[in-house]
């Protein structure tokens, strides 16, 4: 940290020559506890020394500090994700993918790709889960999802009753432009776990699925006007903790402007990003290019989960591998369930936004997954 502060790159073989590769998840997590132990405030003080550069825009060495934080421990990985926002708002994404695989590189056998299990014990016990999942024959199972969807809820449902830890392939390049981390898609794609992803239908991330090994996915939809209305609540309640990573579409005064005027501003500037988001996978599939997809629509998944996991289980060809059984999981908030409600548009929306939505779908979308004028 004093070499960042100085000015001075963070890692490089000399200021670290004793970083090497762990055996096992043990004996890495054996490591970072004599780590903390003898520094107890070391990940406090990586964060406050984050803050001091993010609101000075050093991105570059904020850059560094991350590095040099998860080369340390990438157990981090999950308290450290507001530095990563950070530098994504700052237009760094190129550099920071750059960085993830350079620390995966240098942390084979202890993937910071399990972030959800970021603690010693979880991550140890997500990395022998997905090893035991991947011999009984289960596939990694890719859930990519337009935002509030319900993707929490479903993405825990495929989780419990397919016994999968959860793993992410992607970083946020704001909200619709999740980005592939291609370390961690090809330790995704051996096998034994789960990913849900937000990933566009672009040509970058179909190269890097099929570049992984990945040749299927789950993409899940919803009415694009019941879901502007949940981003609608959320981008409100939670803006201070999600304004770095929607930044292209929320302005400084965003939370300060009433209701009906955030809306205006979502359908004007957020509204054709999804049905973009949308359209591109149903492009995908039309074509082919060596992916099979499974669309799954909010509408009917959500009201029957067991016609849902049914689906997916076909889809994947798993029915009747060891552990393959449906657990039930109940809507909550914890998983971002909301109401719930299927066209609540409805009576939220003006009769003037209903039509300027309704504009912007188009027909052959409309038709396809089912939705009402």
């Amino acid at each position: 940290m004093s070499r960042i502060e100085g000015g001075l790159p963070a890692w490089t073989p000399e200021t670290f020559p004793a970083i090497r590769q762990f055996a096992s998840c043990e004996e890495a997590a054996a490591s970072l506890d004599r780590l903390t132990r003898l520094h107890p405030q070391m990940k406090s003080a990586i964060l406050r020394l984050g803050r001091g550069l993010k609101e000075r825009r050093e991105t570059g060495a904020l850059l560094s500090l991350l590095e040099a934080a998860l080369t340390l421990s990438p157990l981090w990985g999950s308290d450290l994700a507001p530095l990563q926002n950070a530098i994504v708002a700052q237009g760094r994404l190129t550099d920071l993918l750059g960085l993830y695989t350079r620390t995966a590189a240098i942390h084979p056998s202890l993937p910071i790709h399990l972030l959800p299990h970021a603690r010693a014990e979880g991550l140890a016990a997500a990395w022998d889960r997905q090893l035991r999942r991947k011999e009984a024959g289960l596939p990694g199972i890719l859930l990519n999802t337009l935002p509030k969807t319900g993707s929490m809820y479903l993405a825990e449902l495929l989780s419990k009753s397919l016994d999968l830890p959860w793993s992410t392939t992607a970083i946020p390049d704001h909200a619709l432009r999740d980005r592939a981390v291609r370390p961690w898609m090809a330790q995704f794609a051996l096998g034994g776990a789960l990913s849900q992803e937000h990933l566009p239908g672009t040509p970058e991330t179909i190269e890097a699925l099929l570049a992984s090994g990945i040749d299927r996915l789950i993409v899940h939809v919803r009415d694009p006007r019941q879901t502007m209305l949940s981003c609608l609540h959320h981008f409100v309640k939670e803006f201070d903790q999600i304004v770095e990573i929607h930044a292209p579409y929320l302005p400084d005064d965003f939370n300060r402007r009433s209701l009906a005027d955030c809306a205006d501003f979502l359908i004007e500037n957020y509204f054709a990003e999804q049905m973009e988001w949308i359209r591109s996978w149903a492009q995908v599939a039309d074509a082919g290019m060596g992916l099979q997809i499974l669309f799954s629509v909010y509408e009917d998944s959500v009201s029957n989960p067991s016609a849902f996991l049914s689906k997916a289980i076909d889809f994947y060809g798993v029915g009747g591998l060891e552990g393959v059984t449906e657990v039930e999981v109940k809507p909550s908030e914890s998983l971002h369930f909301r109401r719930g409600l299927k066209d609540e548009w409805r009576t939220s929306f003006t009769a003037a936004q209903q039509a300027r939505m309704r504009a912007m779908m188009p027909d052959d979308l409309v038709t396809r997954f089912g939705w009402p004028d």
